[in-house]
């Protein structure tokens, strides 16, 4: 693949979707290096490897290691760059800074197709949520940063939730991408996380059985809800609503992905029905939390230790034997955090 110069550019581009946020016409960012995973796929995953909390200016060897894995996959849950400023242009070119940072350029070389989602700091805003002025003109600029395509869907709707569909007949990968910030109300008992169009849209999407498994990307964490920091229980009736289309979903296996925490770790619920339900937190792809306090950080629904080191998660998918193996692996390739769960039929 060539290894083009990015730069920031104008473009004459707008969007077809209305707001009273209004984008800044002709700021976008020029990506040639990242390979999309098409929407609709019939190339089984077997390897997909996922990190967030990317500082632009700091060292980052977890790539070479990512790279290591030979994943199929690359999904981005949050954080990617640290970029919190109105001004769309310094993101633009934060942007750019991680484009053409060596380690992930690099890393973007192997052809690994790349999503993912936005957090509140490439977002940019600390917590931001849906009264963030730019949001319009940040989605632009995240999708520029991912390589999405001028024509996506994505480009068109008010928010960067999406879902891919991989694999062929039974060995199917569904990857659901939620938009945690665009339309993000204030905390609350009756706060929203993802505005009344991404409801129905997830809906539908979890209403279907189309996938042996489905994996639902969330930059913030979903089950764990006892520490005092951003988590989808402190907006319990999106995270019960939540839950509940999960738990009655025909899927046969989900599993939960988020990131933002700067420390790893696996969670596990039991739904009413029964079903088990898993999340995978990797969270410290260039920097940790190594004073880890667990007083501040109680989580009773965590299952193995808690990584607090540099750390990237990988899933590992064996259709012939039905499972998939768990994993956050530290610098030194060591699954740290591991777990093997049977994909049910």
């Amino acid at each position: 693949m060539k290894l083009s110069l990015f730069a920031i550019f104008l473009l004459s581009a707008c969007t077809s979707f209305g707001g009273a946020d209004a984008l800044e016409e002709g700021l976008g960012l020029s990506n040639q290096l990242t390979k999309s995973l098409p929407a609709v796929s019939s190339t089984p995953l077997q390897t997909i490897t996922f990190g967030s909390c990317n500082k632009q200016g700091l060292p980052q060897p977890l790539w070479r290691k990512i790279a290591e894995e030979q994943p199929d996959l690359f999904v981005w849950t949050g954080d990617v760059v640290y970029g919190d400023t109105p001004d769309m242009q310094k993101l633009a070119r934060i942007y750019t800074s991680e484009l053409e940072q060596p380690e992930y350029r690099a890393f973007l070389a192997t052809e690994v197709p790349v999503i993912g989602v936005y957090d509140d700091h490439d977002y940019g805003k600390n917590d931001g949520d849906g009264s963030w002025k730019p949001k319009l003109t940040s989605q632009k600029l995240f999708l520029d940063f991912i390589g999405e395509a001028q024509d996506s869907p994505r480009r068109q709707r008010a928010g960067i939730y999406t879902s891919y569909l991989s694999g062929p007949l039974t060995k199917r990968v569904k990857t659901i991408l939620l938009d945690t910030r665009y339309h993000l109300t204030k905390p609350g008992p009756e706060g929203d996380v993802l505005g009344a169009e991404q409801w129905r849209w997830l809906e539908a999407e979890l209403a279907k059985k189309d996938a042996e498994l489905v994996l639902v990307v969330s930059s913030i964490q979903v089950i764990p809800s006892e520490h005092r920091f951003e988590k989808w229980a402190n907006f319990p009736a999106s995270r019960q609503r939540l839950l509940k289309l999960i738990d009655e979903s025909p899927a046969s296996n989900i599993l939960l992905i988020s990131g933002d925490r700067h420390f790893a770790e696996l969670s596990k619920l039991n739904l009413p029905s029964g079903r088990e339900l898993w999340e995978v937190t990797s969270s410290g792809l260039t920097h940790s939390y190594l004073a880890f306090d667990p007083s501040k950080n109680q989580n009773s629904m965590r299952v193995g230790p808690v990584l607090n080191r540099l750390n990237y998660g990988l899933l590992k998918l064996d259709w012939q034997k039905n499972t998939m193996r768990i994993e956050v692996r530290d610098i030194n390739r060591e699954a740290v955090i591991a777990q093997s769960i049977p994909l049910l039929r």
